[in-house]
C-alpha cells in the first residue's frame, strides 16, 4: 500500500524546520513523479486515483455528452494537465511536474 502525503502542509511546522511552502511543493510533487515513474504501467491509472484523492487533486473525465470538456484533466498539487487519454494527463503531469521542479532548483 502506497500513502500520499496531504497537499496542505501545516504552516507552523514548515516555519519550525524553516522550509517555505514551494519547497514543500516541490518535494511532493518530485516523490509522486517517481512513484509513477516506478509503478508499473498496469498500476499507475489507480495510484494517480488514489493520489488525487490523497492530495486533494481533481480528475475530470472526458464529457460523452457532446457537450465538453472532451479530454482527460488533472490537478495534482498545483499543477494541472490534459490530455486525449488519462495516461497522456498523467505523463503530462510528470513532464510539467519535471520541469516545476527543474525551474525551482534554477531560481533558487
Amino acid at each position: 500500500m502506497v500513502m500520499i502525503l496531504p497537499v496542505r502542509p501545516s504552516p507552523d511546522l514548515m516555519a519550525r524546520l524553516g522550509y517555505s511552502a514551494e519547497t514543500v511543493m516541490t518535494v511532493l510533487r518530485d516523490d509522486l513523479e517517481r512513484l509513477i515513474a516506478l509503478t508499473p504501467a498496469n498500476e499507475v491509472e489507480q495510484l494517480v486515483r488514489n493520489a488525487v484523492v490523497d492530495c486533494d487533486g481533481r480528475l475530470g473525465e472526458p464529457d460523452t455528452s457532446d457537450w465538453g470538456p472532451f479530454d482527460w484533466t488533472l490537478t495534482m498539487y498545483g499543477i494541472s494537465t490534459a490530455g486525449d487519454t488519462l495516461a497522456e494527463a498523467i505523463a503530462q503531469w510528470c513532464a510539467c511536474a519535471r520541469r516545476t521542479a527543474q525551474a525551482t532548483k534554477d531560481a533558487a
